[in-house]
């Protein structure tokens, strides 16, 4: 996929996700086409206040070709299970929009400071494009409660499926440029770990 498309592609694949911050649950239930059912107990509602509203422009983007189908990277980014080969299995992921998509990194700290509590999916195209809601680990109180996004693109190449995540909607000031050093740092190993979660 050249560069303008998977541009393309994750500005409407976000654009979906802000549609849904500013429409709220029901544009959640209209988007069954991709989405599972609504779960009654579930929140589904997306809260834009979270969002910064004049991120800066800094990305992190990530790539990676494993020898694998679409298909089987997609499982892997879109199911509890699969997140759980390559991250932590200590996690809560449910495929539909406002869906939750919350990885916990250390289970022993108080309920909030976890990992990725609170982070919704945004948008998606099946097999092609994942966006979800992203924060900052607790150490950085200052911006923790704030969400930035992310998008992992899945096209088909020769040898198997390059996936490619780029981290976007980080804020400005100190911790903020601290966050973005801090997955700067982080997403290449978690990158690595997907990869190698298809070697054994």
């Amino acid at each position: 996929m050249s560069k303008l498309v998977r541009c393309v592609a994750a500005v409407v694949g976000l654009g979906v996700g802000l549609a849904v911050l500013a429409m709220g649950p029901a544009a959640s239930r209209q988007g069954k086409a991709m989405a599972e059912p609504d779960s009654p107990t579930t929140d589904m509602t997306i809260r834009g206040n979270l969002h910064e509203a004049e991120p800066t422009d800094r990305q992190i983007v990530e790539a990676r070709v494993v020898n694998a189908s679409p298909k089987a990277c997609w499982e892997k980014w879109t199911t509890s299970e699969g997140v759980g080969s390559f991250l932590t299995k200590n996690n809560t992921v449910e495929l539909r929009i406002g869906g939750p998509f919350e990885v916990y990194f250390a289970t022993q700290l108080p309920e909030g400071r976890r990992g990725s509590e609170g982070c919704k999916i945004l948008s998606y195209l099946p097999e092609r494009m994942l966006s979800f809601e992203w924060n900052a680990p607790p150490t950085f109180p200052e911006v923790r409660e704030k969400r930035s996004r992310v998008v992992v693109m899945f096209d088909e190449v020769d040898g198997g499926t390059r996936v490619e995540l780029t981290h976007l909607g980080f804020g400005s000031g100190t911790q903020w440029d601290q966050v973005h050093e801090y997955f700067t740092q982080a997403w290449p190993r978690v990158m690595d770990s997907f990869a190698a979660s298809f070697q054994g």
